[in-house]
C-alpha cells in the first residue's frame, strides 16, 4: 500500500514540475497542463488552451491581445532553461547535504546489498527522500 502511494506522489509531482516549466493553470496553480485542459475540446484537438498560461503570459508580454514581437518565446524559452536549471540544482543539493548516497541510480548497491554485504544508511528514510524528490 505504501509503494502504490509513493509512487502516486512521485508521478503527480513530475508531471506538476514538467509542467511548471512551461507555466502554469490560471484558475488553479496545483494542475499541470493536461488537468488544468483537459475540458477544453480544443487542447484535445490542437494541444493549446487559453486556461494554460505560458511564462510569457502570466507576466504579460501582450499588446491588445497579441505578443509583443518574439519576447514572449524568448522568455518561455529562458523561463525554461532557468527553472530546468534550479530543480537540477535543487536535487543535486538534496543529494550532496541530506542523502549522499542517493548520487547515481543505485544498481550496483542493490547488487552488493543482494550478494550478502551490508551498506549502512543505504535504505534509509533520507535516501528514499531525497530518490523521490531528486
Amino acid at each position: 500500500m505504501s509503494v502504490g502511494v509513493i509512487s502516486v506522489f512521485i508521478h503527480c509531482g513530475i508531471s506538476w514540475f514538467s509542467s511548471f516549466r512551461e507555466g502554469v493553470c490560471s484558475y488553479d496553480l496545483y494542475k499541470n497542463k493536461h488537468d488544468c485542459c483537459w475540458v477544453s475540446e480544443v487542447y484535445m484537438v490542437e494541444n493549446d488552451c487559453e486556461e494554460f498560461l505560458t511564462w510569457g503570459e502570466v507576466f504579460g508580454l501582450y499588446s491588445d491581445g497579441y505578443v509583443v514581437g518574439a519576447y514572449k518565446y524568448i522568455f518561455n524559452y529562458i523561463g525554461y532553461v532557468a527553472l530546468s536549471a534550479g530543480f537540477a540544482t535543487l536535487a543535486a543539493t538534496y543529494v550532496k547535504v541530506i542523502a549522499p548516497y542517493a548520487y547515481g541510480s543505485g544498481i550496483p548497491e542493490i547488487k552488493t546489498i543482494l550478494s550478502g554485504y551490508v551498506i549502512r544508511g543505504f535504505l534509509g528514510k533520507a535516501t528514499l527522500l531525497v530518490k523521490t524528490m531528486g
